[in-house]
Order: C-alpha cells, then structure tokens, then sequence
C-alpha cells in the first residue's frame, strides 16, 4: 500500500486590480480565480456547490504557457498554471501540453512573486504580479487591471529558444453575444482590445484590454 500525505491547499491568494474597480485573485496554483473585475453575478452558488469557485465561471479566461527549445532537444511546452479540467486545453488530449511540477507562491498586498519549477525546463521564469496600488494617490490605485512582469533566465551555457505565450478568453467582455478583437498600437508595445458584438445593460457587458 503506498504511503499518501495530503497537505491543504491554500483557498486565498492575493487581488490584483483597482480599488473600488473590481479585481482578479492570483491564487497559489498560479491561475486568475474570482474575476469581480468584470461585475459577475454575486456569488451565492459558492456555499452551495464548492466546485464553483467563482460567480461567473471565468477561472482559466487568463492563462499563460511557456516553450523552451535547445538546438539538441525536442521543444518543452509548460503551462504556467495548475489547472488542468476538462474544460481546458489539457495534456489528457494533448501529450505535449503539461502544467509545471511546482510553484513557489510569496503574496505580500499589492505585489506576488511566483516561481514556476519543473525538472524539463531548462530556463527559470517567474513572474511578478502588481497591483496598481499608490498609497494617497486615489487615481492610481482605482485603475481597473494589473501588471504581470515575466523574468526568463537561461542558467545554461547553450543557446535556447524561448517564447511565452498568453491568452484570453474571446469572448471575455460578452459571454453572452460574442466579442470583436481589434490589434491597438500603444506607444511602444501592442494589445488586443476585445469589446462587444453589440453593448448591453448586462453589468458584465463591457471591454477589456491585454497588451504587451
């Protein structure tokens, strides 16, 4: 009989996003849970179903991958994240597509230092999650999104291919009738401002963007 210890897992993590405005919780498995940053329904189901953990289902809308490959080796593919249902794009159906081994989780209110461990990568990433959080400066710290700092290191002395990939949910901003996805330039980088086929009075009809 094999000897099993089962730890807790930690419920809580720390809310990136504006005061007053909504927020995003990173949690320890390095997904993006409890999304009031896009005014979901109250979350009554949470006492009654403890499978639902957040009010409008949104847990895996934001999700990121990391590929590693050497001039000698087959690529690495690792999602940086824990969740692994049947709703996402799983190694069950794709062999290549894993999450990490482990991640060393340090949440101290507004910043988030995540460690992402796995004996087949070759690099190191982490990555550090910000709040936009200015004590006295009200502006500031109510801007409705959140900063996301990937470091990647190459701790080898070969030469490795490396790409980081990110994705949003489509339909993100109108669940309900579909979103249309423009490419935006900003200054010295590039998003993908996602708004509504058609506006709304749904509290979660809106637009969201990601950039680079």
């Amino acid at each position: 009989m094999a000897e099993i210890t089962t730890t807790k897992t930690h419920t809580s993590g720390i809310a990136l996003g504006g005061i007053g405005s909504g927020s995003v919780e990173l949690l320890p498995d390095g997904e993006f849970h409890y999304w009031q940053i896009a005014n979901p329904p109250r979350m009554t189901r949470i006492s009654l179903d403890k499978k639902v953990d957040d009010g409008e289902e949104s847990t895996g809308a934001l999700s990121f991958w990391v590929r590693v490959k050497s001039e000698d080796t087959k690529p690495v593919i690792r999602k940086l994240g824990m969740k692994t249902d049947a709703d996402d794009f799983t190694y069950r159906m794709f062999a290549w597509n894993k999450p990490v081994e482990r991640i060393d989780f340090d949440g101290r209110f507004p910043v988030c230092d995540l460690n992402y461990i796995d004996a087949d990568l070759p690099c190191k990433v982490s990555l550090r999650a910000v709040s936009p959080f200015v004590p006295h400066n009200s502006d500031i710290s109510a801007t409705p999104g959140f900063y996301l700092d990937f470091t990647i290191e190459n701790p080898t002395n070969e030469y490795l291919e490396i790409s980081l990939l990110g994705a949003l949910e489509p339909n993100f901003a109108n669940k309900k009738d579909g979103c249309k996805n423009n490419l935006v330039n900003m200054g010295n980088g590039f998003g993908v401002h996602i708004q509504p086929e058609r506006m709304s009075k749904s509290a979660s009809c809106g637009d969201v963007c990601l950039s680079v």
